[in-house]
This record gives structure tokens, sequence and C-alpha cells, in this order.
């Protein structure tokens, strides 16, 4: 998985309840492994799109799917 280092204060991923600490293990079903493999799955959508991604909260350790927008 990939380690959520930082969130924008009002971003798109604030607003959905990604925090820093939690780690995204997929994106659209596929598991990602770096950063790398983060960006290619949110790059491969155009602007306005949604990508899912299935999150660990750092907080109770629970996996959760979170639907993020991506930047238009």
């Amino acid at each position: 998985g990939v380690y959520v280092s930082e969130v924008k204060p009002f971003g798109e991923a604030n607003k959905r309840g990604i925090n820093t600490g939690d780690i995204v293990l997929e994106a659209d079903r596929k598991e990602v492994d770096t950063p790398g493999d983060l960006k290619k799955a949110i790059e491969s959508r155009k602007g306005g799109e949604s990508v899912l991604l299935r999150v660990r909260r750092r907080v109770d350790g629970v996996a959760a799917f979170i639907a993020v927008q991506t930047p238009k």
C-alpha cells in the first residue's frame, strides 16, 4: 500500500475523509504498491471523473472504499 503523508486542507481527499497516516491499498480495484502506481491510476482518468480507492484508516485499521474525484 501507499502511506498518505499529507492531505491538503479542504482538498478532495480531505472532503472524503482520507487522513494523514492512512494507507491506500487499491485504486480501481488494483493493488497499489508505490506512489507511482497510485499516480498512474489517478492520471488514467479524465479530469472530474472518480477513482475508487480502498483505504485502511489509521485510527481504527478498518479498510473502506472511497470514491475521489480527479482534478479537472
